[in-house]
This record gives structure tokens, sequence and C-alpha cells, in this order.
């Protein structure tokens, strides 16, 4: 099976890439090449970077093109699979699992940690957390790990009244307490956050644990969720080995599709003219600032690129090399 050739259309107003053609990985790097180019395509949510990592270029380019809000992550943006947690800050908030996966996952390459976080009462933690993110995104998991760690410290009814232990804390990890403070009296994260809210959590409110959003349930979660990442390797891995093409094309989603599309209407028009233009499979980037098909050959990706002649950015990749 060859690797498939994709076209991307950028939506307008979007910089994007260049594109240029992938090297021929080492020799028994194949699988985990290609396990990773066909499967973490079109995952992505806006992100910052786990505490000891400078963000990468595709992290950078994630956070700036993306409308989306900023949430804690561990990994790449392209890993391919996702553990996504959600929680309440100063209130059901799982801070020994957080703390137990940000340090197991940390140098795992295919698997990426991000927290989502559901609203509270009064709010006001995630609006910290996000205020903290964009003030120091390398504190920003930390940070996280703090505020879930402690939900004594939102007591107060107003920010005057909040722990002094949570302004020593972020002033640790070299956070700017006046303009966290600032920041609450303000509301300056409340339109983000209720989007965030409102659209890919759709007001969900009990926190829970997804794996490419399948939600681990039971006892025993964390040892749940390692297994169904085992399974989820083990499906790719046997889908790649036995050259089962449809079932690798089946796996290319984006979780924020529906509600970038409510956003963006022109996502859903370029996704359904790549499909009708041949694609085998098609959707968006990470964060929506492009779209992308997947063809069986270059050929017929280019013979698809004349029907993007009027987009701003439309170019046919492909690694050239027959992997299977």
């Amino acid at each position: 099976m060859a690797v498939p050739t994709t076209v991307r259309p950028a939506l307008r107003g979007v910089k994007q890439p260049a594109c240029a053609a992938s090297k021929a990985p080492a020799r028994g790097t194949g699988l985990r090449w290609l396990l990773g180019g066909l499967l973490a395509v079109g995952l992505g949510l806006s992100s910052v970077a786990r505490a000891d990592l400078a963000l990468s270029v595709d992290s950078i380019v994630e956070v700036s093109s993306s409308p989306s809000v900023p949430v804690p992550q561990v990994g790449s943006t392209s890993a391919a699979i996702s553990v996504d947690v959600t929680g309440t800050i100063g209130g059901v908030c799982p801070a020994p699992l957080l703390r137990s996966l940000v340090r197991r996952l940390s140098d795992v390459r295919d698997v990426r940690l991000r927290f989502y976080p559901l609203r509270s009462v009064s709010e006001r933690g995630e609006e910290l957390l996000l205020t903290a993110c964009q003030q120091r995104p390398s504190q920003c998991v930390p940070f996280l790990l703090e505020l879930c760690a402690h939900p004594a410290w939102f007591a107060g009814s107003s920010v005057a009244e909040l722990s002094d232990e949570l302004w020593s804390a972020a002033s640790r990890l070299g956070l700017s307490v006046p303009d966290l403070q600032t920041s609450l009296r303000v509301h300056r994260q409340r339109r983000a956050l209720r989007s965030l809210w409102e659209g890919p959590l759709k007001n969900q409110l009990l926190s829970d644990v997804r794996v490419n959003s399948k939600r681990i349930i039971g006892s025993q979660v964390e040892s749940r969720l390692f297994d169904e990442l085992d399974l989820q390797r083990e499906r790719a891995a046997e889908a790649l080995r036995s050259g089962d093409k449809a079932a690798l094309l089946s796996s290319v989603s984006n979780a924020l599709y529906q509600t970038a599309c409510t956003i963006a209407p022109q996502t859903a028009s370029i996704v359904a003219r790549m499909l009708a233009a041949g694609a085998e499979a098609a959707s968006m980037t990470g964060s929506g600032s492009a779209a992308f098909g997947i063809f069986p050959s270059a050929t017929a990706a280019k013979k698809a690129l004349a029907a993007f002649e009027g987009e701003p950015f439309a170019r046919v990749c492909t690694t050239g090399h027959n992997m299977l």
C-alpha cells in the first residue's frame, strides 16, 4: 500500500507552511512513521506544551493560528493518541491521576495528554488557569497541578479573599500575580472559556477521562486507560501489517470538526469538495487552519488539485515511498 497523497487547500486569511516531501525513514521505523502520519492528522486542539519543553514549531503554529482556547498539554500536537482529562478547578479535579499521567506520558511519543477545565460555580479557577497559560506557557501544566491539588484556595467569595497560598504558588512559578488578579477582576478569559464550554465540551458537567474520545469508566481508571492505549496501538499496527487501508482511512477524524463548521462553514465545503474530487478520506487539520484529502496516488491528487485553483493555498504532498 502506497502512502496516500494529500491535497491541502487553506482556509482564507491564514498563512500556511510550505509542504515538503518527507525523507525515507530508517529501516525498521516505517511502521511507527506511517502510524503517526496517518492517524495523527487532524486531531489537534490549540494547546500549550508541557512544563519542561519549549513549544515546537507545530505547537506555535497551532497556538497562533487557532481561535480555540489554549489548554494544558503534555506531548506533541501531532501525537496519534489523545488522552483527555476534564475537571473543575476548585472542585472535582483528579489531581493524583493528572500528576501520575504527566509523569508517565511525558516521554511517550505517540500520546498527548490534555486537560479541559469544566465550568465551576465561580469560574475563577478556570480563568486563572487560562491567564497563567498565556503568561508563561512553560508553567501551564505545573500551575494546573497546583490548582487541582488545592481546591481550598478558592474558598473565598471574592478575589481579595482568595488564599495567599495561591498567590505564593503563582509567584514561585514566575507568574505575574498582579496580572492574574486583574484578569479575575475584569473577567478577561470569560468569553474564551464560554466558547470552550458551549462548543467542544457541550456544557459538560462531570469530570471524565477519554482516550481518542472513548470514555474510560469504572474503577482503576489509570490501569484501564493504559489498557486502552495498548488496544488502540495493536489495532492500528494490525491494520498496517495487513494493509487494511479501509481501517486506517476510517480513523481520519477531528473532534472539533462540527464546532469548527459552525464558525467557518467553508471548512465543510472544502471537505465535501475533496471527497467529490476523489479523496478516500478528508477532514480539517488540528485547529482548522487547513483542510486535507487523502488520495490513492499522486496522480489522483494532482488531478484533484485543479478543483482548488481559486484557493489562496493548495498543495499536493507525497512521501514518494512505498511503505508496505
